[in-house]
């Protein structure tokens, strides 16, 4: 199977536990991902668009927090839209595919686990770019 197909990605169970009081979300070593985790961010967003943007080389493993958001990823032909909106959830993102999130109308913190530091010549940020880029591999 083509490593670049959008059969490729999809939604990852995460533990979580929620009672009373709150809820806890459990990302640890033995999660089922192909990668270690090197860098982590935070985005605080509403009623808006980010990313827009593919990767050369990094993963990228999105956890919503709270609120919820659409995250599209498109392989140059095709797209694929998965909603967040629960801690027990995440989607992992492989380098080589373009993605955006459209946060939601309330307050949506995500986490970003990623393999890499931060390095922006690791970003395709021009779409045109990206179906090049996808085009030679």
């Amino acid at each position: 199977m083509n490593k670049f197909s959008l059969k490729n990605i999809n939604l990852t169970d995460i533990q979580s536990f929620k009672d009373n009081e709150g809820a806890m979300t459990i990302i640890q070593s033995n999660l089922d991902l192909p990668f270690r985790i090197m860098r982590v961010f935070s985005i605080s967003a509403i009623s808006c668009t980010r990313g827009n943007h593919a990767h050369k080389n990094c993963h990228q493993f999105i956890v919503c927090l709270s609120g919820s958001l659409l995250i599209s990823v498109d392989d140059g032909t095709s797209k694929k839209t998965f909603l967040l909106d629960s801690t027990s959830k995440g989607l992992h993102i492989p380098p080589g595919f373009w993605s955006y999130q459209e946060y939601g109308s309330t307050q949506t913190i995500i986490n970003v686990y990623c393999d890499l530091g931060y390095d922006e010549l690791d970003y395709i940020r021009n779409y045109e770019d990206y179906k090049i880029f996808i085009s030679k591999i």
